[in-house]
């Protein structure tokens, strides 16, 4: 009895484990593509009138809080792209060092630059 209860356990362990792996692949994937592809298709602008009150706010990011590596001057640009291609926004409000994450399209992006959903989903028959 306590042999099958220690073979379940470890069993749900493991598919815990892979299922795990597989979530943090994908991530690993989404940010490749946003760094490839996605951030050419995400606009940096500084017009708040534009942006504010007409698009969708997602998200602030502030470069200067990254844990990983602080981006120089010359990186910001592309750091805010790629980081609003992997969060899913379109548009990018800059002040200084922090980015306001906007969705000013209908719907957001896809890592990869694609639309969530360029075209609505057919009726079935």
């Amino acid at each position: 009895m306590r042999t099958r209860l220690g073979l379940l356990a470890g069993a749900v362990v493991c598919l815990i484990g892979v299922h795990a792996c597989a979530n943090i692949n994908e991530a690993d994937k989404n940010k490749k593509a946003a760094q490839t592809q996605g951030k050419y298709y995400v606009e940096l602008t500084d017009d708040v009138e534009r942006v504010e009150g007409t698009c969708k706010f997602m998200r602030q990011i502030n470069a200067i809080e990254d844990p990983v590596r602080i981006p120089s001057k010359a990186e910001t640009p592309d750091y805010f792209r790629e980081k609003a291609a992997y969060y899913g926004a379109d548009t990018v409000l800059l002040r200084g060092q922090v980015g306001d994450l906007y969705i000013c399209g209908h719907v957001g992006l896809n890592p990869d630059g694609t639309r969530q959903a360029p075209y609505p989903t057919p009726v079935p028959n």
